[in-house]
């Protein structure tokens, strides 16, 4: 459990550092080193988009392409969009957390990766230096922006009840999850398998609670189909059917 403990410590440092260097970018003018930061910076807006789109496509959210510029109205400010205009209106809460907080987890654990090949690896200087400049790059676009929060909050305010519904099995398959590492003393290589596993097991959650209530609907309309056309016939027989035999005309067909 230390290395878990350990990456989530280090996570968090990571994101706090990318908060600052990206506020730090935007609100001082750093002379030479602005045109620097700001090629980085077009690196890690990129990984940052390329994050959202990917995670779109595995949960299930149609996005039709993501855009990355350098320049804004003409002056140097790299950003980014995914357009999922299409299917918006039916992004869950739990869609809208995974491809918000995608960069942010993608772009910690590849600078990870890099870094253990900057310390534990010889490399040629070039190959040294490009992996530096890249977790560079990695660090300044790894922030999820405000409009990424924004995103989360209005995911939550369609539906709030659903919404709750999805946290109260998210924390509580979180819990267990944790709990169960502990109890048995089981040891993961990276904490991203831990938060794979939990989001793994919530969406399987959630997806047979959904079967369960299908099912539960579609016994339920056989039911009242069946009660239906039962009292239709009997009724029709009761009508239709002559009281006796006697009172039977020529042509109708006795049953």
């Amino acid at each position: 459990m230390l290395n878990l403990y350990v990456e989530l410590g280090l996570l968090f440092i990571f994101f706090l550092i990318s908060v600052i260097l990206r506020w730090i970018l935007h609100s001082y003018d750093l002379g030479p080193f602005t045109t620097l930061l700001n090629i980085l910076a077009f690196i890690g807006v990129f990984i940052h988009e390329c994050s959202h789109y990917l995670l779109c496509i595995l949960s299930g959210v149609p996005a039709r392409d993501f855009t990355v510029k350098y320049r804004f109205r003409g002056i140097p400010n790299p950003h980014g969009h995914v357009d999922v205009s299409k299917g918006y209106e039916r992004i869950t809460l739990l869609q809208s957390i995974l491809i918000s907080l995608a960069p942010l987890f993608l772009s910690f654990y590849l600078f990870l990766a890099c870094l253990e090949l900057l310390l534990y690896h010889s490399l040629l200087i070039f190959v040294s230096l490009a992996l530096f400049f890249i977790c560079a790059s990695l660090v300044l676009g790894a922030a999820p922006s405000q409009a990424d929060l924004y995103q989360i909050g209005k995911a939550f305010k369609r539906d709030r009840l659903s919404s709750l519904f999805q946290l109260a099995i998210l924390f509580a398959v979180g819990a267990i999850t944790w709990w169960a590492l502990a109890f048995y003393e089981l040891t993961i290589a990276h904490s991203l398998v831990y938060f794979a596993a939990v989001f793994i097991f919530t969406y399987l959650v959630k997806a047979g609670m959904i079967g369960i209530s299908r099912a539960i609907d579609s016994l339920q309309h056989l039911s009242l189909s069946y009660n239906k056309n039962t009292n239709v016939k009997a009724n029709a027989r009761k009508k239709v059917r002559p009281s006796s035999r006697k009172k039977v005309l020529y042509d109708e067909v006795w049953w």
